[in-house]
């Protein structure tokens, strides 16, 4: 049996990193976004060296990466985290499954009444990512088997997509194939207060060959099987407790300034495992223009490609004024101006006279006479 599962899991594997280095450089505390009740073993790294196997599953219906049914080693989805008074963290089912979120539909709601970019930070999905690793750093870790790790897609799958493209011959490597993989290395180094960077990321040779039972394990426990996929009434009574104000609890919480800058990392005054130890944090910070998308008014950043914003309109035209673009709610265009009407032109009789010769001179007129085409239009403030 395991033997036929290994080969299940050869098919949809380099589908699944050619989606991850595609969609790289899409930007995106708590594990609440997954289902109450699940027992699994959480790594948590320190600052050190890592080495690490990656796991396939067999995506079900809630993968958002992967058609139902084909091997992949990531489940990639967006979450709102720390949001309302009881800090909930809930999957962002626009960015995520392409459906309607009444988060995000504050945040587009607040920005459009001039809220405080602190404000709306607090309101924005990150990009986050979940995998079932084993983990060589020591023969103790080795030894907790398989474990669900939660990391944000910039600090990992992001480089392994990038390191996974072959740029001689094409194609990308399969590295968490059970057979043909490759374990991965890499560091966790302090960049700063409250600030760390993933490093040194490598593929290495493996050490130790993947198990039947680890193949039977992955198999019968799909990682989108997981996560908790939120109704439109629980997120919008997320909503109303936003809206209606945050507890006392939130004012003593350290802000998210001084929290979303770091990933999560074990620290030696944290148990590994322990409800009290750090869990994830944000995305990397977007360097923001100041100006916003002449399409729909989002702000608009800079990447490698060029400038964009969060819906995607690279290359857009930039507005200093979210009012003026084109798609902003309740925005009227202004119409374009009508051009005058031509002069009409007094009737000729009997023969056309002929064209001026050059050192003729042309009679003095109040206007030009029309080319016959229609006025360019002005551009609109």
């Amino acid at each position: 049996m395991s033997k036929n599962r290994r080969s299940m899991f050869k098919d949809g594997l380099t589908e699944s990193v050619k989606h991850s280095f595609e969609t790289k450089d899409s930007y995106g505390e708590g594990s609440d976004y997954l289902k109450k009740g699940v027992k699994v073993q959480k790594w948590i790294p320190k600052h050190t060296v890592h080495i690490v196997d990656f796991l396939p599953y067999i995506a079900g219906p809630n993968c958002p990466n992967q058609r139902e049914g084909k091997a992949t080693h990531v489940l990639d989805v967006w979450v709102h985290q720390r949001v309302g008074p009881s800090d909930a963290s809930v999957i962002c089912m626009a960015k995520t499954f392409k459906l309607p979120c009444p988060i995000c539909d504050l945040q587009k709601k607040r920005r459009q009444e001039g809220a405080l970019k602190d404000e709306l930070d607090k309101l924005q999905a990150k990009r986050r990512t979940l995998y079932w690793v084993i983990v060589r750093d020591t023969p103790e870790e080795e030894k907790k088997g398989i474990q669900l790790w939660e990391v944000s897609f910039h600090f990992m799958e992001k480089k392994l997509a990038a390191l996974a493209k072959n740029p001689r011959h094409g194609g990308f490597t399969p590295f968490a194939d059970f057979d043909e993989g490759k374990s991965v290395s890499f560091s966790i180094e302090k960049a700063g207060e409250n600030k760390m960077e993933y490093i040194g990321h490598q593929f290495i040779d493996r050490d130790t060959p993947i198990s039947d039972e680890e193949v039977d394990f992955v198999y019968d426990n799909p990682l989108d099987g997981l996560i908790h996929i939120p109704t439109i009434d629980e997120v919008t009574k997320l909503v109303d407790s936003i809206i209606n104000g945050s507890s006392a609890k939130n004012d003593s919480k350290p802000s998210d300034q001084d929290t979303d800058s770091e990933e999560s990392v074990a620290d030696d005054s944290y148990s590994e495992g322990s409800d009290d130890a750090p869990w994830s944090d944000s995305e990397e910070e977007k360097d923001y223009t100041g100006s916003y998308c002449g399409v729909c008014g989002e702000p608009q950043y800079a990447t490698l490609s060029g400038v964009t914003c969060d819906n995607g309109h690279g290359g857009a035209d930039s507005v200093e004024n979210p009012e003026d673009a084109e798609e902003y709610e309740g925005h009227e265009s202004t119409p374009e101006p009508e051009p005058e009407p031509e002069p009409e032109k007094p009737k000729q009789s009997g023969t056309r006279r002929p064209p001026l010769k050059k050192e003729e001179a042309a009679p003095t007129e109040s206007k030009p006479a029309s080319t016959g085409r229609r006025p360019l239009p002005r551009n609109r403030q």
